[in-house]
């Protein structure tokens, strides 16, 4: 397994937190990836950074740079979408804060730019939802008929898990939503996979329910079977699905629960199902990160053009690290 760190507050003395990163690999076998980092986690300081490895360079990280910065805004919770002809989305939300409503998770837009430059430089921001309440997180998902997903939850009341979906490639079509996915105490967080079968997978973070939940979809995304928990412990911490070129899965997650003195962030592992997510081989789970009292979470999860399983995640809320590694190393 290699190693690397992304983005370090260490080396920007005005930034203290970053968090919940995203990653993708572009045409070229350079990855990019983006995350959000200031104060502190709903901060107005709080910008969207990013930052490319490039392949032909031992996969060392260049140096980041902001993205996307709204003032006196957070700006937070990017995702990254590539269309056919290479154009790079970035997706993210932007946090109210007003006179009367402070700010929070809930009073939240979602907006998107996009670079023709893998990149470079970035186009303005416009809205891809304008209301408030709804949260975006894990990274999109293009299916062989073009049709995208794009995972979001619902944070008003009790959490409701869908999917925006546009049945085009290039995302002109108008944005549709799927069926709700609910869950005694809520869900959120939702990411999905395509299974060798055709079908969907989705992996949901649960509130109070304290287990990984799954759900399928047979018809693209727009419903969904009722999502039924797995004996993978969950506390409350998103998770990441991928499936394999030879079609095994794997799951990135933190397999704590959540006590009184341990927030069960503090172990990030891998955990693999070969039978399309039905049954999941815990005993045999790979550990990234553990460590008592740490935070490490939050991962992004993909397999580059040469096999190769990329990972991001929250380093300590003090940076954001790289993994590279091959399935036969883990497990």
């Amino acid at each position: 397994m290699n190693s690397s760190l992304i983005f370090d507050t260490n080396n920007y003395p005005k930034i203290h937190a970053c968090h919940a990163s995203s990653l993708i690999e572009l045409p070229n076998k350079d990855l990019y990836a983006t995350w959000w980092a200031g104060s502190y986690e709903k901060a107005r300081d709080v910008s969207i950074w990013g930052a490319k490895c490039k392949h032909s360079d031992e996969m060392k990280w260049l140096k980041p740079k902001v993205t996307a910065n709204t003032p006196n805004h957070f700006d937070g919770t990017p995702v990254l979408y590539l269309d056919p002809k290479s154009r790079l989305y970035l997706f993210y939300r932007s946090m109210h804060h007003g006179i009367i409503i402070k700010g929070g998770h809930t009073v939240t837009s979602i907006r998107y730019q996009y670079s023709d430059d893998l990149g470079l430089t970035w186009s303005d921001w416009q809205y891809l939802r304008k209301l408030w309440g709804r949260v975006i997180r894990c990274k999109p998902l293009r299916l062989p008929s073009g049709r995208v997903l794009l995972p979001f939850h619902r944070e008003l009341f009790t959490y409701q898990s869908r999917f925006f979906i546009n049945d085009d490639p290039f995302l002109q079509h108008k944005w549709k939503t799927s069926q709700r996915l609910k869950v005694t105490g809520g869900c959120l967080e939702p990411n999905v996979c395509l299974l060798e079968t055709g079908e969907l997978l989705c992996s949901l973070r649960t509130s109070r329910a304290k287990r990984v939940y799954f759900s399928r979809s047979n018809d693209g995304g727009f419903s969904w079977s009722k999502p039924i928990p797995s004996k993978i412990p969950n506390p409350s911490s998103q998770t990441d699905i991928l499936c394999l070129n030879n079609g095994n899965l794997i799951l990135a997650c933190n397999p704590r629960v959540k006590t009184a003195n341990e927030k069960g962030r503090s172990e990030l592992s891998l955990i693999r199902s070969l039978d399309n997510g039905k049954t999941w081989n815990i005993s045999n789970k790979f550990v990234i990160e553990k460590e008592e009292g740490e935070e490490f979470s939050y991962p992004c999860i993909i397999q580059g053009h040469d096999g190769l399983i990329h990972m991001s995640y929250t380093f300590k809320r003090k940076a954001i690290k790289y993994v590279s590694l091959k399935e036969n190393e883990c497990f």
